[in-house]
């Protein structure tokens, strides 16, 4: 939501075939929002986790005294029942201030910021999934209002408290 150094920074993850690496979160800036450059992976899957297998963007940062929050999707593939079924959920990431590329603390491999728990999020066009699409600071500032899907069929909202999600992740 506003330049570094000078730059527009944007989060994404480029589409491909991915063929050398799985989908990651890459940062770019720009001088002008028409030109791009500088690209570069800067959070990818981790192996084993709630992320294993891709990760992609969410809300737009959120800054904070401690860095710029930012809340993520991350997928891990689970055989479930005898079929292998992605499973959606939701991380968080907490970014330098002033070197977005710099990676303070992230939710941590074995436990997202929230998973598919309700059967809105469990059951639905595309089973199991939250994704997290939007996030506003509450009017006092304390919490969070983090939109999201659930199971591709329906809108939802949950409210978590700041604190708690830099509290819940690892530090670096």
């Amino acid at each position: 939501p506003e330049k570094i150094k000078g730059k527009y920074v944007a989060l994404h993850r480029p589409e491909g075939f991915f063929k050398f690496s799985r989908p990651s979160i890459w940062i770019s800036y720009s001088p002008d929002l028409i030109y791009r450059g500088r690209e570069r992976s800067i959070l990818r899957p981790r192996e084993n986790s709630w992320e294993s297998r891709r990760i992609g963007g969410g809300a737009p940062p959120i800054k904070t005294k401690k860095g710029w929050l930012i809340i993520y999707h991350g997928v891990k593939e689970e055989d479930i029942e005898g079929n292998i079924e992605s499973i959606y959920s939701a991380g968080a990431a907490l970014l330098d201030l002033k070197n977005p590329e710099k990676i303070i603390a992230r939710s941590p491999i074995d436990k997202p910021l929230f998973e598919p728990e309700e059967d809105y999020e469990k059951k639905g066009f595309i089973n199991r999934v939250v994704f997290p699409t939007g996030a506003v600071p509450s009017l006092d500032g304390k919490s969070l209002l983090i939109y999201y899907g659930g199971a591709d069929s329906i809108t939802a909202v949950k409210q978590i408290d700041i604190d708690e999600i830099l509290k819940s992740m690892e530090y670096f």
